[in-house]
């Protein structure tokens, strides 16, 4: 619970896990086994449109079909919508694709988290953006994994090495930092100054990466060296160092591609492209490589939905309808009208950010509805939730044959959720003067340091799965990294659960 210090009286506290408290107030004359003192997910969200009791004699099948409609939403915006406009933005700023992963997805991807920081820190004063990112990003860490693993048809998909290295480091980083400012419980503004720091230089250090990389191999080249291999070095660098952008226009189409590294394949002059956008970017490093070994990845805009005549594509194109008509009359398709990829990337977040509180909302419903336990709830309802534009991002991409830009676009979601989602809301309420409810921010868990040593063995069980499988990613990879999630999950409850046993109080359902 976010409260200030000296506000509200302490109360008794249930912990729930890696995403809420469960509290129940002490108020004189009521009982504590009273409904109206029990706190739990559902509280979060705003009320139902149907009673209780309405939900259990099945009007809880209205928010399973509303449920499905929001994955059907998040499906169609990231897949015509969102990542059709991120491809546009590595053409033209001439990034990489496990960059634009880190940086722009993931961006587009917390905005839901960020959201629900804010509202914690500043409107409800409880752990609910704590509770939210934590929780989200052990699913984001494995679950994204094993999503994309088993989205991988036919021949594996190669997972680069240093992205992945690069962006497990800056996670790893970030959680121990989230550890050690919050072992007292007590954020102060130097502290969360201190996290909102560490992201904007993990975004600069993304843009910058192979400029230094260039000019450490740049200075490698000019040491001191027997001749032959100054000459070897030097031949080396001038082959392999070069990071400049080297444009090739599509004719009649006047889509700019940048290739990166050795261009494997240039357009002639006159080479009419294909109907189909296509980039490729090659995936080089630094050490000597034959031209043959140059990984390339090829990103295909797909074009209009064919058309089917058998009764079930009707119907499924009929159900699919509204959802279609919503996205086409409020972002522009930035296929056939690249200029307008801005508004489209934009209106992607709002969708992406809109559909995930409401199918949180949602699922949060079915569970209370069920009785499922509001441990259960937080750690296997809330952060799925939050995670599923993560998930079918990955599951997109890995079917187009990006495995780095999947996996990066995961750890990038989960460094900035720590960084940005928790660190801004707490460095604006530190500053803020007392008058304005401003100052220290308190944390009440007793979960967090567990939380983030899971989520630590996450980053490590997912570099061990991705070492094991020869840095491919294909369907081994995918059941790995599903068999570690499951175990880290169950952990994450039966230490939830045991919190709440040992403060000695007992989670209340009302009747």
């Amino acid at each position: 619970m976010i409260r200030h210090v000296g506000t509200v009286p302490s109360r008794p506290r249930i912990m729930t896990g890696a995403v809420k408290d469960f509290t129940i107030d002490n108020f004189k004359n009521s009982s504590p086994t009273s409904c109206d003192n029990i706190h739990r997910s559902i509280d979060e969200f705003p009320r139902d449109f149907f009673t209780e009791e309405q939900r259990r004699h099945g009007a809880v099948i209205v928010h399973l079909i509303l449920a499905f409609y929001g994955f059907l939403f998040i499906t169609f915006v990231c897949q015509d919508y969102f990542l059709p406009s991120v491809l546009y933005i590595c053409l033209d700023l001439g990034i990489s694709p496990d960059v634009a992963g880190a940086t722009f997805m993931a961006a587009a991807t917390c905005t839901s988290e960020l959201l629900v920081s804010v509202i914690g820190t500043f409107v409800t004063k409880s752990d609910l953006g704590v509770g939210t990112v934590v929780g989200s990003g052990v699913y984001n860490t494995l679950g994204v994994s094993a999503c994309a693993g088993l989205a991988v048809c036919g021949q594996p998909i190669a997972v680069e090495k240093w992205p992945l290295i690069r962006d497990s480091t800056v996670y790893a980083t970030s959680i121990a930092v989230l550890a050690a400012i919050a072992v007292d419980n007590v954020i102060m503004w130097y502290e969360a100054l201190i996290m909102v720091t560490m992201f904007f230089g993990y975004f600069v250090f993304l843009f910058t990466q192979y400029k230094l990389v260039e000019a450490v191999e740049q200075w490698r080249c000019n040491s001191r060296l027997p001749v032959f291999e100054r000459i070897k070095r030097l031949i080396f660098c001038r082959k392999y160092a070069s990071m400049k952008s080297q444009n090739v226009t599509l004719h009649r189409s006047g889509t700019q591609i940048r290739q990166y590294g050795t261009v494997e394949h240039q357009l002639q002059e006159g080479e009419r492209a294909s109907s189909k956008i296509i980039f490729t970017s090659t995936k080089s490093t630094f050490s000597e490589r034959d031209q043959s070994d140059v990984d390339e990845q090829t990103y295909i805009l797909p074009p209009s939905k064919s058309s089917g005549s058998n009764m079930l594509l009707i119907v499924w194109r009929m159900f699919c309808s509204p959802v279609n008509f919503a996205l086409w009359a409020t972002i522009p398709d930035c296929r056939t009208n690249r200029s307008l990829f801005p508004i489209t990337f934009v209106m992607s977040i709002i969708w992406v950010s809109a559909i995930t509180y409401v199918l949180s909302w949602f699922l949060t419903i079915c569970g209370d509805t069920f009785h499922v336990s509001d441990v259960v709830m937080g750690i296997g309802v809330l952060a799925v939730g939050s995670s599923i534009p993560e998930a079918v991002s990955g599951i997109i991409n890995a079917q187009n044959g990006e495995g780095s830009m999947s996996i990066s676009s995961a750890l990038g979601s989960n460094t900035m959720d720590i960084l940005l989602c928790l660190g801004l809301p707490w460095f604006v309420k530190c500053t803020l003067p007392m008058s304005m409810n401003g100052g220290p921010v308190t944390l009440q868990t007793d979960t967090l340091f567990f939380n983030c040593m899971c989520m630590i063995a996450s980053v490590v069980i997912l570099n061990v799965a991705a070492a094991i499988s020869g840095y491919k990613m294909h369907k081994p990879f995918g059941v790995m990294c599903l068999v570690a999630q499951m175990v880290v999950i169950a952990a994450l409850i039966i230490n939830g659960l045991n919190v709440a046993r040992d403060d000695g109080t007992v989670p209340v359902r009302c009747t």
